[in-house]
């Protein structure tokens, strides 16, 4: 056990090395700012009207970067939302869930599950993205490391175990505005003996 435990502390030494250097200069992502051309491209419209628009002062002005004016995420899906009004929706309207899965390994599922994310979350929606891949690519695209920044209660787990009734315990934010996010971590491994044994041991549970 102490020749594991002294393993298990390199490991997480050198895993706090790799992130750094992957992810300088503070260790964290940090979302894009916008152009104007960029912000009349997400809002689906002519620059003329971003800068017409911009007059009014309603939206966000956006800051001077050197002779040009930008935007941060979260004021950029302010400007979609505002432009995109008819097609969001409804307060009160029911969720969609879209499953992005295939048997096979590298066919892009992460690839496409958190560029719909972002994609989505840029046509003004709210999105919470679900990792349930015991590898936990996309909770890593999200700066979030599954072997060392990622506890049992942060995943779905203790959904899959029965310790919980929904998966409001484990959302967090992410750098990202507008998307929220569940973790994965190699312990959703367990998930394929928790499952099967509640099959089991409870005649009504329906996975």
């Amino acid at each position: 056990l102490e020749d594991i435990e002294a393993q298990a502390t390199k490991v997480a030494g050198m895993m706090s090395t790799i992130r750094s250097a992957m992810l300088p200069p503070s260790a964290s992502k940090s979302a894009p700012n916008f152009s104007v051309s960029q912000l009349a491209q997400a809002c689906q419209v002519d620059k003329t009207k971003i800068i017409y628009r911009a007059k009014r002062g309603d939206l966000p002005s956006g800051v001077m970067q050197g002779n040009k004016r930008v935007w941060s995420m979260e004021e950029t899906q302010e400007w979609v939302r505002a432009f995109r009004e008819e097609h969001l929706r409804p307060a009160d309207a029911v969720g969609i869930t879209i499953t992005v899965a295939n048997f096979k390994g590298g066919v892009a599922k992460t690839t496409t599950a958190v560029s719909l994310a972002q994609g989505l979350s840029l046509r003004g929606h709210r999105v919470l993205l679900v990792d349930l891949d015991p590898q936990g690519s996309a909770t890593t695209l999200f700066g979030v490391l599954p072997d060392t920044e990622v506890d049992v209660e942060n995943t779905a787990m203790p959904l899959f175990s029965g310790d919980e009734e929904d998966l409001s315990y484990a959302i967090r934010s992410t750098y990202w505005p507008r998307v929220d996010l569940v973790c994965a971590a190699p312990l959703l491994f367990g998930a394929e003996f928790a499952l099967p044994a509640r099959q089991s041991s409870d005649p009504g549970f329906e996975f």
